[in-house]
Formats: C-alpha cells, sequence, structure tokens
C-alpha cells in the first residue's frame, strides 16, 4: 500500500517487540539452549495473508529435532506507525497426522494462493532413511494438513540435502 511506502523506515521487530528484553522470545520453541535463547537459525518465511503479516521460522524442538513455529501481527499496525508491533507469541505450527518425535521438518516457505497458505518443507525420518520436500495447506498458519511428498530427496546421515527456494509460480 502507498502509506507503507511513504512511512520511515522501522526495524521489522520494532526494536523489542519480539523479545522481551531480555533476549527471551515469548512462545519461542528453543529446546537446544535450555530456553534462555531463541536461535532463528534457519530460514524465516514471510507472508501478508488475510490482512496479517505471518512468519514461519525453524523452531529448534530439542537437539536434533526440528519443527516449525509461526507469529503474526496485523498489517495495519505498519500503518498507524505502532511501536513496538502487536506481534502474536510464537507457536509451533501442526500438521495433521504428524509427530514431530520421530523426523525433521527443516523449515515451511509459505506462500498465500486466493484463500490458502500453501507451505513447501523439506523433511527427513532418519529411523526410515527418507526425506523429501513435502507441501501443507492452511487457512489460519497454525493448523496445516497432512504433509505430502511432492519429491523425494536424497538423504545423508540423519538430513536431507534438499532444501527448497522459496516461492510459487502458478500457472493460469
Amino acid at each position: 500500500p502507498a502509506d507503507l511506502m511513504d512511512s520511515q523506515p522501522q526495524p521489522l521487530f520494532g526494536g523489542r517487540s519480539i523479545i522481551d528484553g531480555s533476549g527471551r522470545v515469548p512462545g519461542c520453541v528453543e529446546g537446544r539452549s535450555r530456553g534462555m535463547w531463541c536461535e532463528f537459525d534457519g530460514r524465516l518465511s514471510a507472508t501478508v495473508f488475510r490482512g496479517r503479516l505471518h512468519l514461519f521460522a525453524r523452531a529448534n524442538v530439542r537437539m536434533g529435532i526440528r519443527a516449525v513455529q509461526h507469529t503474526s501481527v496485523d498489517v495495519k499496525a505498519f500503518s498507524k506507525g505502532q511501536v513496538p508491533l502487536p506481534w502474536r507469541r510464537w507457536e509451533p505450527v501442526e500438521f495433521a497426522s504428524y509427530s514431530f518425535s520421530r523426523s525433521h521438518v527443516y523449515f515451511a516457505c509459505v506462500d498465500a494462493f486466493e484463500d490458502t497458505l500453501v507451505a513447501l518443507a523439506p523433511v527427513s525420518f532418519p529411523e526410515r532413511k527418507e526425506a523429501g520436500i513435502y507441501a501443507a495447506f492452511s487457512i489460519d498458519g497454525r493448523a496445516w494438513s497432512p504433509l505430502v511428498k511432492i519429491r523425494d530427496s536424497p538423504f545423508a546421515g540423519e538430513r536431507q540435502v534438499d532444501h527448497p527456494a522459496c516461492g510459487l509460480l502458478v500457472e493460469k
């Protein structure tokens, strides 16, 4: 929108709006550092959907177990100049029929398409020595359809080697 283009540049997180001042991030899933810091050590994905800016980041559930977490903010907060921005707490996303205890979702690259969010995610199942790029669908960013494999990926050690670029190309 034009009013966003006319405003002065502001830090996306308004300085301390995602972090509470102690270095802790409200709701962040970070099981490797005993909850003291949220490392955000993977790719962030951002998309505007239903009037909100949604952010998706890797969640380190515990050492060796990866998932995805989510937060969002009303896009009107940007044009109102609200500082800090009123971000929602980070929350783990939930893929239907899925257990994080036996697999890794490294991150989710999320795009809005009409009235649906579409995620592409590199996923590995170390016990089965299986990996792939999976897709899932959501109408709110928190609850997702079951993961559907769209492509096999090479598996190396406990990790998969493919990490897709963000973005969808839709042909009409």
